[in-house]
């Protein structure tokens, strides 16, 4: 924002100060819809926040390519390429900020602990009227994800281009490429659009955590006779705090060397590694203690912060991630094994929610499977003869999966 609209000129102060009142004015709008709203003022807003992303985000590529192809995206395409082909390079190398290594060990852990765990995921998931609905929208979104090269790691290259790798803070290659490449009466909206995106992210943290605070901790532990007006009086108040504190260290983290989302992913790691780790086995194993669990989430995230920031371990932080993954599973394995629950833990459905599958939800979800790989193998260099082996065998397989399950599920509906 202060990149687009040059705050801190127009008010007559510094950056930093510019910030401060960005944050809080966004902050406070932003609490308002979900302290006040709930997931419901969330969702709607996400919704048209989502189609303001892809709107913006494709323009802001295509204008970017016309920009530096004298008004011929294709031509300007084709030019970002020439001039930087190892940037096109899926691969990348062991010097990358996020090594391709990575992929195969945190990479895995911090991305099933979002998009499976976090709370304001899979909270929208659970609102679904039915798990029919709950998995179509899962995988509508894992498709709109596969846009991520056009929105996100285009846009990027086309800013090391024109930029030549000039600027100081990595985070300012998006708004100082649009601020450059969109027309001024377009400014505003893609300003918007990102605003709408920061309370997106934020709305759904606050909306969650005071879900999570209300149910598992007031109702649960300290009050368990409160009635749902109590919990939305108590959701109220700890949504402001919570508010409030989110606004008060937001400015400290704003100029992260290597960039914010490097600081978040990094950050992520005292907590994503132990609470997935206690998922897993709580979802594979029956015997397992509950004391267990809570070892589980105190020793991994004491030994993630001793090693990443006490000792400072030389190895990335993922392949930390990874490895302190697995020895929680193990250390929460070897506690169930030594005290087992005497009774096994035993699933009860409430019968509240239809839980009959969408019939497509399998091969839909290979399909999207198979054009993520898609991406990889397109635009990695030097690509081994067994990779597209795999690849052909994989896209055979979706497809014909997807023909059989789609026959299958006309073929039930014809039955009398």
């Amino acid at each position: 924002m202060e990149s687009l609209f040059q705050v801190s000129v127009v008010f007559g102060v510094s950056k930093t100060t510019a910030i401060w009142i960005m944050i809080w004015g966004i902050g406070i709008l932003g609490s308002i819809y979900a302290i006040f709203g709930g997931l419901k003022a969330v969702a709607a807003s996400d919704t048209i926040n989502g189609v303001g992303l892809l709107v913006g985000g494709i323009l802001v590529t295509v204008l970017g390519l016309a920009y530096v192809g004298a008004g011929n995206p294709w031509e300007g395409l084709k030019e970002v390429y020439q001039a930087n082909p190892d940037h096109f390079n899926s691969i990348g190398d062991e010097n990358s900020v996020v090594p391709f290594s990575t992929l195969f060990t945190g990479m895995i852990v911090s991305n099933l602990f979002f998009w499976c765990t976090n709370q304001s995921i899979i909270q929208r998931a659970l609102g679904a009227k039915n798990l029919k609905e709950g998995q179509k929208g899962v995988l509508f979104c894992a498709f709109l994800k596969l846009l991520g090269p056009l929105l996100i790691i285009l846009p990027g290259i086309v800013a090391f281009h024109i930029f030549q790798g000039q600027l100081d803070v990595p985070d300012q290659a998006y708004p100082d490429l649009v601020h450059l490449v969109l027309p001024e009466a377009l400014v505003g909206f893609f300003a918007a659009v990102v605003v709408g995106a920061v309370l997106s992210t934020f709305n759904s943290a606050l909306n969650s955590s005071v879900t999570l605070f209300s149910r598992n901790v007031y109702k649960a532990q300290l009050n368990p006779n409160a009635s749902d007006l109590q919990l939305v009086k108590v959701g109220k108040i700890v949504g402001t705090v919570l508010a409030i504190i989110a606004m008060i260290v937001a400015p400290l983290v704003a100029n992260a060397p290597e960039g914010l989302y490097f600081l978040i992913q990094q950050l992520q790691g005292i907590f994503n590694a132990p609470i997935l780790s206690v998922v897993v086995v709580g979802l594979l194993t029956k015997r397992v203690p509950p004391i267990a669990a809570k070892f589980g989430l105190i020793f991994g995230m004491v030994a993630y912060i001793f090693c990443s920031f006490v000792i400072k371990v030389d190895i990335h932080f993922f392949h930390l991630i990874s490895i302190l993954f697995v020895i929680n599973v193990v250390v929460m394995l070897i506690i169930g094994k030594i005290a087992p629950m005497e009774t096994p833990y035993k699933e009860e459905y409430t019968k509240q929610v239809d839980i009959k599958p969408w019939a497509l939800a399998k091969p839909v979800a290979l399909i999207i499977s198979f054009l993520s790989f898609t991406m990889y193998i397109f635009m990695a260099h030097n690509v081994p003869d067994y990779a597209w082996i795999g690849y052909y065998c994989l896209g055979a397989t979706s497809i014909l999966y997807f023909v059989y399950a789609l026959v299958k599920e006309k073929t039930a509906q014809l039955k009398p």
